[in-house]
């Protein structure tokens, strides 16, 4: 403390007092408030996080190692100074974030610092934003002072929701980001997010996943949900106990589908099998206002007006607008600007703006007030009305809209939408999608080179390259080509390489119409790959996570024995050091000569991201079957 008060020329004693004092006060108003939970379970009514919350379990993407979060992770943020919590939608990403917080406050680790990354813009820093949260009412903290104790260090900067930034901030967001986060190295740093391929500016995170739930962790959810008697969630677990589909079982993994499938059965008692008819029967049990902490005869009167059907059309285009804009949060003026324009889409419909958001945050409660602005619950909710405005109200131009969110640089954000209309319109999809998809991969199996006989090479390594370069082109990057472009050592620096490696691919006129950088790699070796990708392999992605039958996981189609034992191949072990190259179907190509080619196979299966491919004896039954019913769905066939 001697040498802060020296270094600003201050009091000690005022020094302590700002310390002591300013950080205790917000740290106990900031606790008070994420130890709260707004659910829609409880119509957004407050809930401790300590009642609902289940010890969940993140694994390290790269050495699967597992750290259980029921207490201030030890064995995560001290251990690794920079964690980036990646997976999907209602995977409890935001709840982790919370509980680490508060459990790091009650065990005095650090300074705990929360932000929820939607608000950062232009013009509004992390910096900003802290200051704002400490400072009470009355007393200002001292800036200066605020600005060197994290230069000092042993903060924890939990940053939550990188995926829900409006895209137009994404850009100053993300720099600002590795500014911050590499002008104050003596702190420790957690980023959550989905994926999403900004991502690559922090590639020297360490990045985690969670680990779906286990069976006996979502039965323990639905009781923590079943605050009353335990009658609905044992009920329930009965049924499920019954039912033995892997469809149901899905959703049981993923914490947010969870508490929608005790919502949706207290309301119905049925179970809905698909993700779609969680999101509608949620949405009926909100609109319905069988109200879990009054009783089911509990009923809030809509302000304004409007049936639960023309309810839904107003939140579908309202949706499927703000989607676009990549836009979860809002503040009135915007909010009432957005309904407008969806009520001028739903025509013949009649009601005031103000008492339409009075319903959503109030009686139907898919929003929340969060201070001066308004958000959605959650983000999937936004994604499903989305999805659901293409399927009913889309009338003839479903498919193209559909082609439009697959055919975007930014199809990433889409991704949860393709899911839901998966679900929601699978005929449509199909159509639009999953032709397209396979009818792209017959042209490619009959015109590339990989269908000639190569020298001296196996005939079933030529078929998994076959596979392997559907749709994807690869660039292998050597230490030394790493080093020589940088002009300077960076192989061990994973942010500048997947900087200098992607750079180089743009820079150089690598991407082709209609492609995107689909990820990189850096190896430990301190060599790189970078995977050029079309657009609809975002759809063989999505078809692999749904286990469809025409896609494959090509580690399956290697054995053990041509898989040079536990030695790990990079790039490095198929690049002279002098180049990078780009993998192409040339038979003399270099890296497609002798046991290169083999080696090259290795290491793209062996890269969880580029690993699927597709099958096709799979792919011939598939499309015969979508033209048989294109012909079963023709008007005027029926009509005959």
């Amino acid at each position: 403390m001697d040498a802060v008060a020296a270094f600003l020329g201050r009091e000690k004693k005022k020094i302590e007092h700002d310390i002591i004092n300013k950080f205790s006060d917000y740290l106990n108003r900031t606790y008070e408030k994420q130890s709260y939970l707004k659910t829609v379970v409880f119509q957004n009514e407050k809930r401790l996080l300590k009642d609902l919350y289940i010890p969940l379990t993140v694994l390290n993407s790269s050495t699967n190692e597992s750290v259980k979060i029921d207490s201030y992770p030890k064995k995560l943020l001290p251990i690794h100074d920079k964690v980036l919590l990646v997976d999907t939608a209602g995977m409890g990403k935001s709840t982790i974030s919370r509980f680490i917080f508060l459990k790091a406050v009650e065990g005095n680790c650090g300074v705990p610092v929360f932000l929820e990354l939607r608000q950062l813009k232009a013009g509004l820093t992390v910096l900003d934003l802290m200051y704002d949260e400490i400072n009470g009412i009355k007393d200002i903290f001292d800036k200066e002072l605020l600005l060197h104790l994290i230069e000092k260090g042993d903060f924890i900067f939990i940053f939550d929701g990188f995926d829900e930034i409006p895209l137009k901030e994404r850009e100053f967001a993300t720099q600002h980001l590795q500014d911050f986060i590499s002008k104050v190295p003596n702190n420790k740093f957690l980023i959550t997010s989905r994926q999403d391929n900004a991502l690559t500016a922090f590639a020297d995170f360490q990045r985690f996943v969670i680990r779906p739930l286990r069976q006996v962790e979502a039965y323990d959810l639905l009781r923590k949900y079943d605050g009353k008697n335990g009658e609905t969630a044992e009920a329930l677990i009965a049924k499920l106990e019954e039912y033995h589909k892997d469809t149901l079982k899905s959703f049981l993994v993923n914490p947010l589908l969870v508490s929608l499938l005790f919502k949706a059965y207290d309301f119905k008692p049925t179970l809905p099998l698909r993700a779609d008819n969680f999101y509608r029967q949620v949405y009926e049990a909100l609109f319905e206002n069988h109200d879990l902490s009054k009783g089911g005869s509990f009923i809030r009167q809509k302000r304004s007006g409007l049936n639960i059907d023309d309810f839904a059309r107003v939140l579908r285009a309202m949706a499927m607008k703000t989607v676009v804009l990549g836009k979860v949060q809002y503040t009135t003026d915007e909010l009432l600007l957005y309904i407008k324009e969806a009520k001028e889409r739903c025509v013949g419909l009649s009601f005031s703006e103000s008492d339409f958001i009075k319903d959503i945050i109030q009686n139907v409660p898919l929003f929340v007030q969060d201070g001066l602005d308004i958000r959605w619950n959650h983000k999937s909710f936004q994604e499903y009305f989305a999805a659901m405005f293409i399927a009913v109200d889309a009338k003839g131009s479903a498919e193209s809209m559909l082609k439009k969110l697959v055919n975007n640089k930014d199809q990433s954000r889409f991704v949860n939408i393709l899911e839901l209309y998966y679900d929601i319109d699978p005929s449509t999809f199909q159509r639009a999608l999953t032709k397209d998809l396979i009818q792209d991969f017959f042209d490619y199996t009959k015109s590339n080179a990989y269908a000639h006989r190569y020298l001296n090479i196996d005939r079933e390594d030529i078929q998994i390259r076959r596979l392997m370069a559907f749709g994807r082109r690869y660039v292998f990057f050597s230490t030394f080509s790493i080093d020589s472009l940088a002009g300077e050592q960076i192989h061990n620096d994973p942010v500048r390489v997947h900087d200098c490696i992607r750079e180089y691919c743009k820079e150089n006129n690598m991407i082709e119409d209609g492609e995107i950088i689909g990820s990189s790699t850096h190896y430990p070796s301190g060599s790189g790959l970078v995977v050029l990708s079309k657009y609809n392999i975002a759809i063989m992605e999505l078809l692999a996570r749904r286990k469809h039958k025409i896609v494959v996981d090509m580690r399956s189609k290697i054995f053990r024995d041509k898989r040079f034992g536990n030695s790990p191949l990079s790039p490095n072990n198929v690049v002279n050091d002098a180049k990078h190259l780009l993998l192409t179907e040339d038979p003399g190509g270099y890296m497609n000569r002798g046991d290169n080619f083999e080696k090259v196979n290795i290491i793209l299966v062996d890269n969880d991201r580029v690993r699927v491919a597709l099958d096709v004896d799979a792919c011939k039954k598939q499309l015969n079957e979508i033209n048989e019913a294109m012909t079963r769905e023709d008007i005027d066939n029926f009509f005959v």
